[in-house]
C-alpha cells in the first residue's frame, strides 16, 4: 500500500505539477522565478558589465549584514547585493525605480568578504560613480533609504 502511494505521488509530480526539492514540491512558476533572480547578475559582455537587482530592506549604508548573509546563503536581494568587481574599471550605481523619490544606494569595495574594513565606500544622495579601487574583488551594494528598490550597476 505504501509503495502504491509513493508511486502515485511521484507520477503526479512528473505530470507537471512541480519538482520535488528536499521532500517539498516546488511549483514550476517558483522554479522559474528563482532561475530569473539567480541569473540577474550575469555580465552583459566582456567589455561592459551590467548587473540589475532589487534590494528589499534598507541597512542604512551598513554593509556588514549583506556580507554576512551572502557568506551564509550565497543569495542577494533581501538586505543588499554582493557582486564580483574588476579593479581599475569605472563604475556607476544608480536607482532604476524610485517610487518614493528618496531611495538611495551606497557601495563598499572589499579585497575579501572576510575583510572588516572596506577599501573604499561611496555614499551620498543620487547616483554613485567612480573607479573600482586597486585590490578590490567584491562590491557590497546597500540600500540607505527606501524599500523594495531596483538598482543598476555597470562597469566599463
Amino acid at each position: 500500500m505504501r509503495r502504491v502511494r509513493a508511486t502515485a505521488r511521484r507520477a503526479g509530480r512528473e505530470r507537471g505539477r512541480g519538482r520535488e526539492l528536499s521532500g517539498v514540491i516546488v511549483p514550476r512558476s517558483v522554479s522559474l522565478a528563482l532561475a530569473v533572480v539567480l541569473t540577474a547578475g550575469v555580465p552583459a559582455s566582456a567589455s561592459q558589465r551590467q548587473v540589475t537587482g532589487r534590494v528589499e530592506i534598507p541597512t542604512f549604508g551598513s554593509p556588514a549584514l549583506p556580507r554576512t548573509l551572502y557568506g551564509a546563503t550565497q543569495s542577494n536581494g533581501l538586505v543588499g547585493w554582493v557582486l564580483r568587481v574588476t579593479p581599475g574599471r569605472s563604475f556607476t550605481l544608480s536607482t532604476q525605480a524610485a517610487p518614493m523619490g528618496v531611495e538611495d544606494f551606497d557601495i563598499a569595495f572589499y579585497a575579501s568578504l572576510d575583510s572588516s574594513a572596506p577599501l573604499a565606500f561611496h555614499a551620498g544622495p543620487g547616483r554613485e560613480a567612480g573607479q573600482v579601487p586597486a585590490g578590490a574583488a567584491w562590491g557590497v551594494i546597500t540600500l540607505s533609504a527606501g524599500a523594495g528598490v531596483t538598482f543598476s550597476y555597470s562597469e566599463t
